[in-house]
């Protein structure tokens, strides 16, 4: 048997059919470098087998537990606060970037709120400004607009034939109704 195939079942001696074990005994007779290998590997398997029938307990297990964290964490990973992580994440340049453009978005949409509008007889108040094209709507005219809308035939042949109670289908044959009559009456005159 050469030296390297003893070193391998050296360390596995326990696991040896008795063939095997028989090789590896008369080897060491003959060979002290490896006589010294079994003889240290034999002492580490009786220090294992004397340490795994031991069985610690701490005096104080939650101590125990935060002083092990505390040097696993050790000094470059102490605990930040929210204000830390919100003032580092904010001193990145993306951020600072992303940031400048909405304050001058949200700068320039409160200058064009804060112009006054044009005053002219049109339906609606157009913005100076040719770049955003807007529209705002005159609070005055909307409700000269809804109140001709009120008063048309239209709006009153529709509440007529609206009924809270009834369904729908009686709203829609009403509808159908009132529109044939005035188609018939137009066609009269």
């Amino acid at each position: 048997m050469k030296c390297r195939d003893a070193h391998k079942q050296i360390h596995l001696f326990t696991e040896l059919t008795n063939l095997e074990r028989d090789q590896v005994v008369a080897h060491i007779n003959e060979c002290q470098e490896c006589r010294e290998l079994f003889e240290s590997a034999q002492r580490m398997n009786n220090i294992v087998r004397r340490a795994a029938g031991v069985v610690a307990e701490p005096i104080d297990s939650f101590k125990l537990t935060n002083r092990i964290m505390e040097r696993v964490r050790g000094p470059h990973q102490q605990s930040t606060s929210v204000i830390e992580l919100v003032s580092s994440f904010l001193e990145s340049k993306s951020v600072k970037w992303v940031l400048a453009t909405i304050s001058l978005v949200l700068i320039s949409t409160w200058a064009i709120e804060l112009m006054p509008a044009p005053l002219n007889s049109s339906r609606y108040s157009v913005l100076p400004n040719k770049f955003i094209g807007g529209t705002i709507l005159d609070r005055k005219i909307f409700q000269d607009e809804l109140n001709k809308h009120k008063e048309s035939e239209r709006f009153k042949r529709y509440n007529s034939c609206k009924d809270p109670f009834r369904a729908a289908q009686y709203t829609i044959e009403c509808l159908k109704e009132a529109y044939s009559f005035q188609k018939y009456s137009k066609r009269r005159s």
